[in-house]
């Protein structure tokens, strides 16, 4: 006698495996999205470290004393001035900078954000800027 059709068993069984293949791209998509998120901030975070940077580098050009800057806080930020600058602020952002070696002109510039609001990520960018 030959089988006309699948048993409950077979379509069950076929239906498992779809399920786990789409589950897996699903997951993986989910994953490659927060990626790309943390990508994307971490982009805007360097643009402000670079934009820090410049002010700085374009006041030792200047001859101000940027170190004495950098104490005064004169680039420590946080959202509010970094909107004033025309710049996007992300969720918690403190920009801080401080004299990593006065002599040698190593300056830090840390940049602290909240990631998906429980999550505070740090990024310190250094330079070397002398006057």
């Amino acid at each position: 006698m030959a089988r006309k059709a699948l048993s409950i068993i077979e379509v069950f069984l076929a239906v498992l495996v779809f399920m786990v293949g789409v589950g897996a791209v699903v997951i993986s998509f989910m994953g490659s999205q927060a990626l790309i998120e943390k990508s994307k901030e971490l982009t805007i975070v360097s643009s402000h470290a670079q934009y820090i940077l410049e002010e700085i580098k374009e006041s030792a050009i200047s001859g101000e004393d940027f170190i004495e800057g950098i104490r005064n806080g004169n680039w420590s930020w946080g959202c509010a001035t970094i909107v004033a600058r025309g710049l996007e602020c992300l969720t918690g952002e403190n920009i801080t900078t401080s004299v990593e070696d006065e002599n040698e002109g190593i300056i830090n510039v840390t940049v602290k954000w909240n990631w998906k609001g429980n999550h505070t990520i740090e990024r310190i960018f250094k330079t070397k800027i002398f006057q």
